[in-house]
This record gives structure tokens, C-alpha cells and sequence, in this order.
């Protein structure tokens, strides 16, 4: 808001800021725009922070049937109960994961311990795969 020849004017009405009263000096438009964008900026913030940390309480049913609608009740229960099964299937779908993954491991080692027999075995008889030709039969 401009005031002709004082400059910027507060919506408090004052030509100084509220917060810095006592100061005989004006602040400019830019200054008290962003100090005001910081403060929204902050208040989301904390909202959001507050809105991570609220625990959705768990329905009692005793209380909530009395206190909701039949209808909006059951809506909620049903949402709970989803959420609820949204949950167990992430947290069995993250177990099943991290079993695979364990049992992938086992099977990379065991064919990695086969190889390295096969290769040992190959290293000292040479034989044992492709025994030595005699009179044109394989000898066992």
C-alpha cells in the first residue's frame, strides 16, 4: 500500500512494521514481503510436520458408534480396515522381498562353490571329465 510521500505503509496502518516499532526507521516493501514469506513458508512447515506426527487414534467401536453416523462409521471402519490391509501387505511384501533376496545370495554362492569344484577338479585331472582315449574306448 502506498501512501503519497511516506513510502511503504503497513496494514497495521503505522508506517513501521509492528515487530520493529521501537526502530525510528521505514522498511522497504521487499523486506517485509519476504519476512512474511518466511513466515508462511515456517507455518506450512510446521503443519506438515504436525500432520506426519498425528497417529490416526484407532476406532474404538463403542465410542464411535455412538458418536458417528451409522453411515460415516462404517465408512471410516471400512477405510481403517483398508489402510490396516495396505499395511500387512507392504510389510509381507517387504519380508518376501528380503527373502528372495537371501535365498538369490544362497543360489549365487552355491553356483560360485560348484564352479570352483569343477574348475579344481578340471585343473587336476584333466581327466576326470574327458577320460584319455585307449584303443578308441573311454575308460571309466
Amino acid at each position: 500500500m502506498e501512501v503519497a510521500g511516506l513510502g511503504f505503509v503497513y496494514p497495521t496502518g503505522n508506517r513501521l512494521h509492528p515487530r520493529w516499532s521501537s526502530r525510528k526507521q521505514l522498511f522497504s516493501k521487499e523486506s517485509y514481503l519476504k519476512e512474511l514469506e518466511a513466515q508462511i513458508r515456517e507455518k506450512k512447515e510446521r503443519m506438515l510436520k504436525e500432520k506426519e506426527e498425528e497417529v490416526r487414534p484407532r476406532l474404538s467401536r463403542k465410542v464411535h458408534r455412538e458418536a458417528l453416523p451409522p453411515d460415516v462409521y462404517s465408512q471410516e471402519l471400512q477405510k481403517q480396515q483398508i489402510e490396516e490391509k495396505k499395511q500387512r501387505e507392504e510389510e509381507q511384501r517387504l519380508k518376501d522381498a528380503a527373502e528372495e533376496e537371501k535365498l538369490e545370495k544362497r543360489v549365487e554362492e552355491q553356483r560360485l562353490k560348484m564352479y570352483q569344484e569343477y574348475s579344481e577338479e578340471r585343473k587336476r585331472g584333466k581327466g576326470k571329465d574327458l577320460q584319455v582315449i585307449r584303443r578308441g574306448k573311454f575308460v571309466h
